[in-house]
């Protein structure tokens, strides 16, 4: 079975890493997370940057990731490399295969062309948007976090809450994706307001 692949998007702090977190909890074993700028990150440090997410450095993140992607296509080639090596994974009997491929992602252009790939692959995939209002306010947002609002996304999960509200909306929206039925989502939203 191929894995489910959640391309997640948020701004800094809406809770990705949380959902990251709730989902290996749920499902133990069963998830590969990827972040896309995490090469870039790697780039710069050998550059000589500290590690600082000023928006000023995040827009410098942001350049380098352009400059990646557009050089040698590299975010598209590591995402679907990434892809292609979990499905092929063998595992012992007593392993379990990873069900959940979360891909941490803002950059509209590279959103589109994963789920273009996973379309023309038979992948099912998801876009995912968390949402924080306390996060929306867009003084402290650079360049990536923008572009993640060019993107309509199959699902928003709201983060507004505590964190067990938060848990319990990513445990209803993970359920509904692994068990195929996505109306029972569209049911807790609705009655969630």
């Amino acid at each position: 079975m191929k894995p489910i692949i959640i391309i997640l998007s948020g701004y800094r702090n809406s809770g990705r890493k949380t959902f990251i977190k709730i989902t290996e909890s749920l499902y133990p074993g069963e998830v590969v997370s990827y972040s896309t700028v995490s090469t870039v990150k790697e780039i710069a440090k050998h550059l000589g940057w500290n590690g600082d997410l000023s928006v000023e450095n995040q827009d410098r993140l942001s350049t380098l990731k352009d400059f990646y992607s557009e050089w040698c296509n590299g975010t598209y080639n590591e995402v679907i490399g990434l892809i292609q090596s979990v499905a092929q994974q063998k595992s012992a009997p007593s392993q379990t295969k990873p069900r959940f491929i979360i891909l941490q992602m803002k950059e509209a252009h590279e959103m589109f062309a994963v789920t273009d790939w996973c379309k023309e692959n038979g992948y099912e995939h998801h876009t995912v948007f968390i949402m924080r209002d306390c996060v929306e306010d867009g003084e402290h947002h650079g360049v990536a976090d923008k572009r993640s609002k060019m993107m309509i996304y199959n699902q928003y999960v709201a983060n507004n809450g505590t964190l067990e509200q938060f848990r319990e909306n990513v445990t209803v929206l993970l359920e509904s994706i692994d068990s195929g039925d996505m109306e029972v989502w569209e049911e807790y939203v609705c009655e969630c307001g």
